[in-house]
């Protein structure tokens, strides 16, 4: 079996990180305090860190075939390893 993201991992993972990057963008709206070099930077190490974190967990893996709580758990997992980098 070959382990490797195929072309419709990638799509998951590139659409998972725009609306990573559209929630912090409408966060920063929100909170009425602009979109400064320093959450450029806050930004890009959240995608950086989504992207490591999905290949670690083998979030986008073809051969995925968990139940919907498993995937959840997955999920939560890529969403800690965020909190991590963020704190």
């Amino acid at each position: 079996m070959d382990n490797r993201i195929n072309r419709v991992g990638y799509l998951r993972l590139f659409t998972d990180i725009i609306i990573l990057v559209f929630c912090f963008i409408i966060a920063s709206v929100i909170s009425q305090r602009g979109f400064g070099e320093r959450d450029k930077l806050i930004l890009g190490a959240f995608v950086v860190g989504w992207y490591f974190s999905s290949k670690i967990i083998k979030l986008y893996d073809e051969f995925r075939t968990e139940e919907f709580i498993g995937e959840m758990l997955v999920l939560l997992e890529n969403i800690l390893v965020q909190i991590i980098i963020a704190g």
